[in-house]
């Protein structure tokens, strides 16, 4: 049994041990996934890109950008 997030707490080792079954625990598998989304959600935020993106949708224009980087 393969648990992909941190821990393996929620899994009833005991039983999975008495039973035969390993538990394993891959801490980190999508750390660069999630490091990656972090940093958008950081240049989204700081640069209103999805706020921008819907009133352009919509037909408007915004005349003044946020947060410089």
């Amino acid at each position: 049994m393969a648990k992909w997030f941190t821990g393996t707490d929620s899994i009833d080792k005991v039983a999975a041990s008495d039973l035969g079954i390993p538990v394993l625990n891959y801490s980190g598998a999508f750390r660069d996934a999630v490091s990656e989304v972090a940093i958008a959600y950081i240049l989204d935020l700081a640069r209103s890109i999805t706020k921008t993106y819907r009133e352009v949708r919509l037909g408007g224009w915004p005349k003044k950008m946020d947060q410089a980087l």
